[in-house]
């Protein structure tokens, strides 16, 4: 299916949703989403990530306000990813750690649900029951299509951070990070991505796709230090260079 046709596809499969806005409240929030079975074929998914949609479980979707385009779907070069000198300092003190890096099929442990809880309520605040944290984890993180690996970064054999991430022809496509707040001292965050990356390269992908980015805004701004880097205009559907 050629990427037109895949538009002219989403056109008549997906519909709208309302809220309010995840990242600045009392706003009100539109997203765009389609609804697909857990066995999506790589090449659907690459055609999605390539128009700027984002995953959760079983959902795809991008946002699309009326008032406001401050989110943006972006996008690393794999191929032009600067590999400055503190990336380098950042994967040798690892290193030095003893961190173990493991791709594998994803699979919930109860490791794994303790340290989402721990992230969840130290680095977001979130207040919400440990059940309702850990229905949000299954669905967030477990559910969704077959071509999903999952890496883990251990250290000391005890789950350090863990990250879903899809393949697709294009690339790969961060869905979600949780890491263990007690941890910062390896900055697990940036750890998880500099490791997708020199994943993506091993494998001789054109791109790792890292979500929505926000300009300014204290938890999503940081995602401009990785580059070269693209965000897509979804007004003009394109693809534009990603200012520093």
């Amino acid at each position: 299916m050629t990427t037109d046709a895949f538009r002219m596809f989403l056109l008549f499969n997906t519909t709208f949703s309302h809220g309010e806005c995840a990242y600045y409240p009392g706003k009100i929030s539109r997203e765009r989403y389609v609804f697909l079975e857990s066995d999506v074929p790589r090449g659907v998914q690459g055609h999605l990530m390539a128009l700027g949609y984002r995953r959760y479980g079983q959902i795809y979707y991008r946002p699309e306000c009326l008032t406001c385009s401050i989110c943006e779907p972006m996008r690393v070069s794999v191929p032009s990813f600067a590999w400055k000198r503190h990336w380098r300092r950042t994967l040798n003190h690892a290193e030095k750690a003893g961190i173990e890096v493991r791709w594998s099929v994803p699979e919930i442990t109860p490791e794994k649900e303790n340290l989402y809880i721990r992230y969840q309520r130290n680095v977001h605040g979130n207040r919400n029951s440990d059940a309702e944290l850990i229905a949000i984890m299954q669905t967030q993180m477990y559910s969704g299509p077959q071509n999903t690996l999952e890496l883990n970064l251990l250290l000391d054999n005890k789950v350090l951070a863990m990250s879903i991430v899809d393949e697709s022809p294009l690339g790969l496509s961060a869905v979600y990070t949780a890491y263990d707040p007690a941890q910062k001292i390896y900055s697990p965050g940036t750890l998880a991505i500099l490791n997708m990356l020199q994943y993506a390269n091993l494998h001789k992908y054109e791109y790792l796709y890292l979500g929505l980015f926000l300009r300014d805004h204290p938890d999503m701004d940081y995602k401009k230090r990785f580059g070269p880097a693209e965000k897509y205009n979804i007004k003009q559907e394109r693809w534009e260079p990603l200012l520093p």
